[in-house]
């Protein structure tokens, strides 16, 4: 659900979301919310689905498995967002016990039959960890970059000299470049990773477990919650869209965010499109910065805490 004024008066019910900003907007509100399905079980669910596919399909097939027969589905989602389409899967799969259209959205719901049809399971088989093309690590629809690496995290993979002592990743994802650097001849001594979505961090969990020792884990909103360690390096290929909104303003609380995290001495690595303006609140932060490397469309930053 999003965090809008008035949730919390609909009584008591169970929220789920995974992204951490919107998790600590539903907590400041009094909703009781978990980044995962809860244990408990309940017969009814409502559903605000996303525009990506396969992970809005996957969230439809756990809550009918996890609904009684004669639970009821709701679903709504905006129909730029896919709205149109996800009504009419449910139409062509169930039979639909109200369906409206309305300020620009789909909504439906349907009661659990006793029997499940087959193309549940096939949505359940398409929203489950693959393999990112070209790599033996997983990731998941609905995370950034899933199924692939993309481009700009493969150029600082690159980039990067050997870092040492303690380095954070922030906005790891589903651990790509964490996953680079602790498989490099000279890995640092313990990497920290910082990723708002519970999903992806999951997933890297699951492709660092080799490394355990190595590495530890924080579901963090870096533009909201203070950074707990001081690192001597931070790498990072940060957000630029703010839900489907370009917001450059992101990656420059990131750089902040950076600055604050690192040791006098500490160094910054990160990658940007090309076009995004980040020079200057480099100098501003860190005095100089130095660009090293402009390849695809993409550039690698560097900075020295002073």
């Amino acid at each position: 659900p999003e965090a809008v004024a008035g949730l919390s008066s609909f009584g008591v019910f169970q929220a789920v979301h995974p992204f951490r900003p919107d998790f600590l907007s539903l907590e400041r509100m009094g909703v009781a919310v978990t980044p995962s399905w809860p244990e408990k079980k309940t017969r009814t669910i409502a559903l605000n689905l996303p525009r990506q596919v396969e992970w809005a399909c996957g969230l439809l097939a756990e809550a009918l498995e996890r609904l009684p027969e004669g639970g009821t589905l709701l679903m709504i989602a905006p129909n730029d967002l896919g709205g149109k389409r996800y009504a009419k899967l449910l139409d062509e799969n169930f039979e639909v016990d109200f369906a409206e259209s309305k300020s620009h959205c789909r909504l439906a719901a349907l009661k659990k039959p006793a029997s499940l049809p087959p193309v549940v399971a096939e949505w359940r088989t398409a929203y489950a960890p693959q393999a990112a093309a070209g790599t033996d690590l997983q990731s998941l629809a609905g995370t950034f970059s899933h199924g692939r690496v993309d481009i700009g995290s493969i150029l600082l993979a690159k980039t990067l000299p050997p870092l040492a002592g303690a380095v954070a990743d922030f906005g790891a994802g589903w651990g790509f470049l964490a996953h680079c650097l602790l498989h490099r001849q000279a890995p640092p001594a313990r990497l920290d990773l910082y990723e708002a979505d519970y999903h992806a961090l999951e997933m890297a969990k699951l492709n660092l477990a080799a490394k355990k020792n190595a590495t530890r884990f924080f579901w963090h909103d870096i533009l909201s919650e203070k950074i707990p360690a001081a690192y001597d390096a931070v790498v990072m290929n940060p957000p630029f869209h703010d839900m489907q909104t370009s917001n450059p303003d992101i990656g420059r609380d990131f750089i902040t965010a950076a600055a604050a995290a690192l040791k006098p001495g500490g160094q910054l690595w990160l990658v940007a499109n090309t076009h995004l303006p980040y020079e200057e609140i480099l100098a501003e932060t860190f005095g100089r910065f130095q660009s090293v490397v402009r390849e695809h469309g993409y550039k690698v930053l560097t900075a020295i805490n002073p």
